[in-house]
C-alpha cells in the first residue's frame, strides 16, 4: 500500500473565514490572467504545466489556489457558468480549509526547495487519483536548483493525465530554461490601486503608491514606514547624481542600506516605478512627470534600463555583489 509522502511546510494564507465562498469571488485584480485559464480547462485544453510570474506579493500563489479549486470542483461544469470551483462542494471546501488530499504546496525549505522536496512531488503524483484532478502548486520555483528541478523536469514535461504543475515565481527568467521552456507563460500584472486599498483597508496614497501593487511589501512599508521612506529617498537621489556623474557615495548609502534582504524588491521596485513612469511620459501619456522621471524619458536607451532594472532583480535575489550591481547600473544610466 502506497504511503502519502509527508508535504514539504506550507506557508500559504491561512484557510479562509467563510469557506462557502468560492475563491474565484475573493480574488481581486487578477480575473483578466485566470479567466482564459477557466474557459481552457472546462474545454480540457489547459495546459498541464503553468508559470505564474508577476511581481511579489500580489496574489500569484491566491490566484493558483483560485485555479486548484476549479480543477478539483465536482459540480458539473454546465453549473459553474464562470468555469470557477463552485465553494460548496467536499474538494473545493477542502481546498479552500488548506487541507485537500489533491492539492500540494510546496515552498523552499531555507535558501532553496531541495531534492528531498523534489522527490515528495513526485511520490505525491503516483498515487491514486482520489477526484477529477490534482494539483502541484511550487511557489517561489526560481529557487528549484539544477538538481531538484531535473528530478521533475520530465513530469512537468508531460504530466500524468488529471495532473497539473502551477510555477509560481516574481523571478521567472531566474528559473532553470529546461523547466520554463516547458510551461506555459501566465503574467500577473501589479494590483491597482484601488484593489490594493481594498484588500489591505488603507487608502494612504504614499502607500498606495510606493507598494507598487503588491500586498506584502505594503504591510511591510506600514509597519517600518520611516525605513522605508529613507530607502526610497537614498534609491532616487542615486538615481538623479547616476544620470550627470558616477553616484560614489550615494552607491556606498543605497549598498549599506541594502543588507537587508527584505528591501532587495522594494529597491527595484523604485527603479522600476521611475522607468515605468518615464516610458509613459516618452509614449505621451499625459502625467506630471517629476524631475527624475523627465530626465529617465530623455534617454534613448529607456527601453534597455527596464531590461537593466529586472536583471538587477533577479541579480539581488541570487546574492550577486549589490555594489557591483549598483555601479552597473549607474554607468548604465550615464550612458
Amino acid at each position: 500500500m502506497a504511503v502519502k509522502p509527508k508535504a514539504p511546510s506550507v506557508k500559504v494564507a491561512p484557510p479562509e473565514k467563510n469557506l462557502q465562498v468560492p475563491l474565484w469571488k475573493k480574488l481581486e485584480g487578477h480575473q483578466m490572467s485566470l479567466k482564459p485559464l477557466l474557459n481552457a480547462q472546462a474545454s480540457n485544453k489547459l495546459a498541464g504545466t503553468l508559470l505564474f510570474a508577476g511581481p511579489s506579493g500580489i496574489g500569484k500563489k491566491f490566484g493558483a489556489l483560485v485555479l486548484a479549486q476549479a480543477l478539483v470542483c465536482e459540480t458539473p461544469l454546465s453549473e459553474r457558468p464562470d468555469g470557477a470551483g463552485c465553494g460548496v462542494c467536499g474538494p473545493c471546501l477542502r481546498v479552500a480549509g488548506r487541507q485537500s488530499e489533491s492539492l500540494m504546496v510546496v515552498e523552499p525549505d531555507g535558501a532553496q526547495i531541495k531534492i528531498e522536496q523534489a522527490r515528495d512531488v513526485l511520490q505525491f503524483i503516483t498515487l491514486q487519483k482520489l477526484g477529477r484532478a490534482r494539483v502541484v502548486i511550487i511557489d517561489q520555483a526560481h529557487l528549484l536548483g539544477p538538481q531538484s528541478g531535473n528530478a521533475l523536469l520530465k513530469s512537468l514535461e508531460e504530466p500524468p493525465a488529471g495532473t497539473y504543475f502551477i510555477l509560481v515565481s516574481h523571478l521567472p527568467n531566474a528559473i532553470l530554461a529546461t523547466l520554463r521552456s516547458r510551461s506555459q507563460l501566465v503574467r500577473f500584472k501589479p494590483l491597482s490601486d484601488e484593489a490594493l486599498s481594498k484588500i489591505i483597508g488603507s487608502q494612504d496614497e504614499w502607500l498606495l503608491r510606493a507598494a507598487n501593487g503588491s500586498v506584502e511589501q505594503a504591510k511591510r512599508m506600514s509597519e517600518d514606514r520611516g525605513d522605508y521612506e529613507t530607502l526610497e529617498h537614498a534609491t532616487t537621489a542615486y538615481l538623479e547624481k547616476a544620470l550627470e556623474q558616477f553616484p560614489g557615495e550615494e552607491i556606498a548609502a543605497l549598498r549599506e542600506l541594502l543588507k537587508d534582504r527584505t528591501t532587495h524588491g522594494f529597491v527595484s521596485s523604485v527603479m522600476q516605478r521611475q522607468i515605468t513612469d518615464a516610458m509613459k511620459v516618452k509614449g505621451g501619456v499625459k502625467i506630471k512627470p517629476s524631475k527624475l522621471v523627465k530626465a529617465l524619458s530623455e534617454k534613448p536607451t529607456l527601453d534597455l534600463l527596464a531590461r537593466k532594472s529586472l536583471e538587477f532583480e533577479s541579480d539581488l535575489a541570487r546574492n550577486v555583489d549589490r555594489g557591483l550591481l549598483l555601479e552597473a547600473f549607474a554607468v548604465e544610466l550615464g550612458r
